[in-house]
């Protein structure tokens, strides 16, 4: 099975216009081409961009041509020849995303051309959701697993008034990030009065509210965003209901599903998967994993027998499904134990497979080190959402054991199902991550 390739556009929400002007003529009967100047004008662009976005100019007969610009930049100015096929590639680098898109267009002497580059989320920095942090819950920006660019926001850093206990992120395909938080603690791992806020700049020092319901104890624990139709996803562990969420349209109004499914407890984890077959969402709750197939957004589908995973006849049987993630036509999950006698394990699947037949390939022994070694892990909540990353993120630790603190460690590795490769690890001494879950 193939995974379907997101749409390099984000429609009428991030248009951005690049004017091509030749503004200088030379002949010379000797040359095929010569060099024109090509003045490119961008305008209204809703993204903050920063001085490493640029224009990139290729063609077959010449190297490519690459000039930087800044937000406030009026113009900016590239020599290349005129010529067919000359593709014309936008980067606009964010604080916390790029995005991208180009075109391929004819440059002729002389020629005013107007073209419509439409650009969509291509890259992604590393967000941390922390809510167990001491003394307040925070959000984690970094550049990479060295640590570098590590930019930390509090809830009181944007304005939030409330407890600040961040769960889960995604992105839309504008770069704007989604953040699930919860604004109270009830205690023994209990949180509620939960919420969706959206940062579009993590250093601009505002949210804008996306979803709240006051019910007392409705935990939003997970979200996930279907960036091709802007579609935000998530459960609502009181109402026991699947929402959607159009965030293409503001103020933004929450859907639900009234769907009779099987699940094991509190949904934790959740992730939109979208392939040549359809777009399914797959939830994680205590042990078992559902599918939801979301083809029609309005009508979604799911049976038990078709669509349902438990872990009651396999080695998994003493383990917590808690997250799930998707990569390459696979699923990922994280399955927990809370007791020090069971191995944690990180779970591949085939999504055009699902529900296995047998029991899937796994990975994970009970690490030992304050930094763990390959393989290792101690409770791997939350896979970290990335775009267009090949490796997987996950958090793993932050609980306590019996009363005894474990390590936090953001982990960073491939799995192809019989190896582990890439293997990096990121620690803070601040980190609580989702020591939350654990009940011991």
């Amino acid at each position: 099975m193939k995974i379907k390739e997101i749409k390099t556009f984000t429609g009428v929400l991030l248009t951005i216009i690049t004017i091509l002007m030749v503004t200088s003529c030379y002949f010379n009967p000797v040359q095929e081409s010569f060099p024109q100047l090509m003045e490119f004008s961008v305008k209204d662009i809703n993204f903050d961009f920063t001085d490493q976005s640029r224009v990139t100019v290729t063609g077959a007969d010449f190297p490519p041509v690459v000039k930087y610009f800044s937000k406030g930049t009026d113009t900016v100015e590239l020599e290349v020849p005129e010529g067919k096929d000359r593709t014309v590639n936008l980067h606009l680098q964010g604080i916390s995303a790029s995005l991208e898109g180009e075109k391929t267009v004819d440059i002729s002497a002389g020629e005013n051309k107007e073209i419509f580059i439409n650009t969509a989320l291509s890259d992604t920095k590393i967000i941390i959701p922390d809510p167990t942090s001491d003394p307040v819950g925070r959000l984690v920006q970094i550049d990479g697993m060295s640590g570098s660019g590590e930019k930390i926001l509090t809830g009181a850093d944007i304005g939030f008034v409330s407890d600040f206990y961040p769960t889960d992120v995604d992105f839309d395909n504008q770069g704007r990030i989604y953040v699930a938080v919860n604004t109270a603690y009830e205690g023994s791992g209990s949180y509620g009065n939960g919420m969706i806020i959206r940062i579009d700049d993590i250093e601009a020092g505002e949210y804008e509210e996306t979803y709240y319901n006051p019910l007392a104890g409705n935990a939003i624990m997970a979200i996930t965003v279907d960036r091709e139709r802007d579609i935000l996803y998530f459960f609502d562990q009181s109402l026991y209901q699947l929402f959607s969420i159009d965030i293409s349209v503001e103020p933004a109004s929450a859907v639900s599903y009234s769907l009779d499914m099987e699940l094991g407890d509190e949904v934790t984890g959740i992730s939109f998967v979208s392939t040549e077959e359809g777009d399914y969402i797959f939830l994680t709750a205590y042990n078992i994993i559902t599918k939801i197939d979301v083809t029609d957004p309005e009508n979604p589908a799911y049976t038990t027998a078709d669509d349902v995973y438990t872990n009651y006849f396999d080695s998994f049987g003493n383990l917590d499904f808690y997250d799930v993630t998707a990569r390459g036509g696979y699923l990922y999950i994280s399955a927990v134990s809370d007791y020090s006698y069971y191995d944690s394990k990180i779970i591949r699947m085939d999504i055009a497979g699902y529900p296995p037949a047998a029991e899937p390939p796994s990975f994970g022994v009970r690490g030992e080190k304050e930094i763990p070694d390959i393989g290792e892990l101690y409770f791997p909540h939350r896979f970290v959402a990335t775009f267009k990353k090949e490796k997987i993120f996950v958090l793993d630790g932050g609980g306590s054991l019996q009363g005894s603190p474990e390590p936090a460690n953001l982990l960073s590795f491939n799995f192809d199902g019989s190896s582990v490769s890439g293997w990096e690890t990121y620690s803070d001494t601040d980190f609580g991550f989702l020591g939350y879950y654990l009940s011991c």
